[in-house]
């Protein structure tokens, strides 16, 4: 590799860090963490899930390069349809919740 190559990847993984540690400074517990202080507003989610999902789940890039664009119809457009609906009609419900995860919704419903 090049030492261009080495020096992108230097700052990188520098502001990465830095912006880790900022933003760890500034979490009052693991609740403001793990819920971004639920302040997270509907595009920061949405990225964020379409990101997740993009990225680990379906491999919806790859598919569409080997298979052509109907890929797209088939994962992702029904992703999107579902992902509103459950946006502006169960996350208001769910965000009342006191809890914080699911493995906390089962403990609450099932568990000891």
């Amino acid at each position: 590799m090049h030492y261009l190559d080495w020096l992108a990847i230097g700052i990188y993984v520098a502001l990465l860090l830095s912006l880790g540690f900022y933003k760890s400074s500034r979490k009052d517990n693991d609740k403001d963490f793990i819920l971004a202080g639920r302040k997270l507003s509907l595009p920061g989610l949405v990225a964020t899930l379409v990101a997740t999902w993009y990225g680990g789940i379906l491999g919806v890039g790859e598919n569409t390069y080997n298979y052509g664009i109907q890929t797209w119809f088939i994962f992702a457009l029904p992703y999107y349809v579902f992902g509103l609906l459950f946006a502006f009609f169960l996350a208001p419900k769910i965000r009342d919740l006191p809890h914080r995860s699911i493995p906390d919704h089962f403990k609450h419903h099932f568990g000891h």
